[in-house]
């Protein structure tokens, strides 16, 4: 369930976001198009209250404001967190789109994620990672109107408008569309210097 919400963000987002488009490096190889872009919002707080033995943390944000949380218990490394800590959280959203030559890759929807923790006895961190990766097919053009019609695995269409008619005029029926993407959260604390 989540991978298909996952995918429908991923799709709404790739085909409607100017932002994306513009703001975005276009692929070094000039024969196909392609696209990354990415966003990475990092956040600080402090600790400023934590109870061990209840789990609950209340932390500083960077405007002033407090939050009050109790940390689950999959955090194993909560008795080395001390008032004045301070919690760091990353967050990176990154968007893909490569258009490679007829019968590059096989259509389909791949979906991959990864996890990884501080050693016990070390401050509390962590990262969590996951990648959706869909492919398709180009299966009409239209230069005029500046529309594309990707065909998926299961042989479902939909039409979207390009934002660059420079792109587009890249792209032929029959070539592999790839769309990537990938969402990471880091979280870690670190002794106040």
């Amino acid at each position: 369930m989540k991978s298909k919400l996952l995918l429908s963000c991923l799709l709404v987002l790739v085909f409607t976001s100017s932002t994306l488009f513009a703001s975005g490096q276009e692929n070094t190889d000039s024969t196909k198009p392609g696209i990354v872009d990415a966003v990475v919002t990092v956040v600080e707080a402090t600790v400023e209250k934590i109870d061990h033995q209840s789990r609950m943390v209340t932390l500083k944000g960077p405007e002033g404001n407090y939050i009050e949380l109790e940390v689950d218990e999959a955090v194993k490394n909560l008795p080395q967190v001390e008032k004045g800590d301070i919690v760091t959280v990353e967050y990176i959203e990154a968007v893909s789109i490569q258009v490679f030559p007829k019968g590059s890759a096989v259509p389909g929807l791949t979906a991959i994620g990864t996890e990884a923790s501080a050693e016990p006895g070390q401050k509390p961190a962590g990262v969590v990672i996951e990648e959706i990766t869909l492919v398709t097919v180009v299966d009409a053009i239209d230069l005029q109107q500046q529309l594309v019609t990707l065909k998926g695995a299961e042989g479902r269409t939909k039409t979207f408008k390009a934002r660059s008619p420079e792109r587009l005029a890249k792209v032929e029926v029959g070539d592999t569309v790839q769309i990537t993407l990938t969402e990471a959260i880091g979280i870690s604390v670190t002794e106040k210097e």
